[in-house]
């Protein structure tokens, strides 16, 4: 299995709060106006927050197996 987590590259947000308000967790939330993950556990990993984003600034990341806990 490979395990994923969502990077959001600060860069090409303009903090527009989208990708925060269609989550249903608390895994994430806006820091000094911009988002960050607060408990990547937490992530559902549904990906609700990909389309959402009109810049294109937040994309999935594979995390390597031989280093994540299962």
């Amino acid at each position: 299995m490979i395990n994923k987590t969502v990077k959001i590259d600060k860069s090409k947000c303009d903090g527009c709060g989208l990708c925060i308000s269609v989550r249903f967790d608390d895994a994430a939330g806006l820091v000094d106006g911009k988002p960050q993950q607060l408990d990547e556990e937490m992530c559902d990993g549904l990906g609700n927050c990909l389309p959402v984003c009109p810049k294109g600034a937040i994309s999935y990341e594979e995390l390597d197996p031989e280093t994540t806990c299962a």
